[in-house]
C-alpha cells in the first residue's frame, strides 16, 4: 500500500522535452523488482539523461521508503546494506550537475593514474592497463559509477546498443597511458604538456584505433574461418 508505481508520458513534446545532437534522450527503466506475493515483476526505477539535450538528468523512484533512516535499521553490515550504499553512491554521481562530475572525473583520472599497482603496469597493454584500474578503482566505486565517469560524453542505450563501442578497460587503459606518458615527460622537464581534456581525447582515440583493429582482425578470421568450412565440407 506504501509504494507507487512509475508513471511514463503517453508522448514526449519537444519544448518539454528536447532533443540533441543525437536524437532525443527519453526515461529509461533501470531496475525491476518482483512482487513475492503475485510473482509480478515491476517497474521500480527510471532514469533520463538529459545531458544528450543540454538539460538535467531526473531520476523516478516508485517508492521514498528506503531513502529514511527508519526503513534501514535492519540492515547490518552485509550484502544487502552495501548494494543500498552503491545505489545512494550512484545516485549522487549521476544527478550532480556537469561541472562537477568534470571534476570527479579529473579525481578519476588522477587517483587512478597514480595508483601504485596501476604504475606497475605501465608498459602493459592498454588492456592490461584499464583491467588493473578497473580491479583498483572496484574497491571504492561501483560499476555504475566507473562507467558514468569514463565516457566525457553522454551515451544513450540506442547508442551503445547500435555500435561497437570499445570496452571500458581499453579506453581506461588509453587515457592513462597518456597521463602516464605525460608524467615521465613531465619528469624529464618538459614543460609543453597537454592538458587534462587533451589527455583523455588522446586515450579515446588510441582505446578506438585498438579496437577497430582487433574488430578488423577479427572479421579477416571470420572469413578465413567461412573458407576453411567450404574447403572442409568439399573435402568430406
Amino acid at each position: 500500500m506504501h509504494e507507487g508505481a512509475l508513471a511514463f508520458p503517453s508522448s514526449y513534446p519537444t519544448p518539454e522535452w528536447p532533443s540533441g545532437s543525437f536524437g532525443q534522450p527519453t526515461p529509461e527503466v533501470v531496475a525491476r523488482g518482483t512482487d513475492k506475493r503475485f510473482a509480478a515483476t515491476y517497474d521500480l526505477v527510471s532514469a533520463y539523461d538529459g545531458s544528450m539535450a543540454s538539460v538535467g538528468r531526473i531520476v523516478a523512484d516508485s517508492t521514498w521508503h528506503h531513502y529514511f533512516h527508519v526503513n534501514l535499521r535492519g540492515f547490518g553490515p552485509g550484502p544487502a546494506l552495501d548494494a543500498i550504499a552503491d545505489y545512494y553512491v550512484n545516485l549522487a554521481v549521476w544527478l550532480s550537475p556537469p561541472g562537477q562530475r568534470a571534476q570527479m572525473r579529473c579525481w578519476f583520472w588522477w587517483y587512478t593514474a597514480l595508483h601504485p599497482a596501476v604504475r606497475m603496469v605501465s608498459r602493459a597493454s592498454l588492456t592490461v592497463l584499464g583491467q588493473t584500474a578497473i580491479d583498483v578503482l572496484g574497491r571504492y566505486a561501483s560499476q555504475c559509477t566507473i562507467t558514468d565517469l569514463v565516457w566525457p560524453f553522454p551515451l544513450s542505450l540506442e547508442l551503445r546498443e547500435r555500435f561497437p563501442w570499445p570496452p571500458e578497460e581499453l579506453v581506461i587503459g588509453g587515457v592513462i597511458r597518456e597521463y602516464h606518458q605525460a608524467m615521465d615527460a613531465a619528469a624529464a622537464g618538459e614543460r609543453d604538456l597537454p592538458g587534462q581534456a587533451s589527455l583523455v581525447e588522446a586515450g579515446l582515440r588510441a582505446a578506438s584505433a585498438e579496437h577497430h583493429s582487433g574488430l578488423a582482425r577479427a572479421a579477416s578470421a571470420a572469413g578465413e574461418v567461412d573458407r576453411m568450412i567450404t574447403e572442409l565440407l568439399r573435402e568430406r
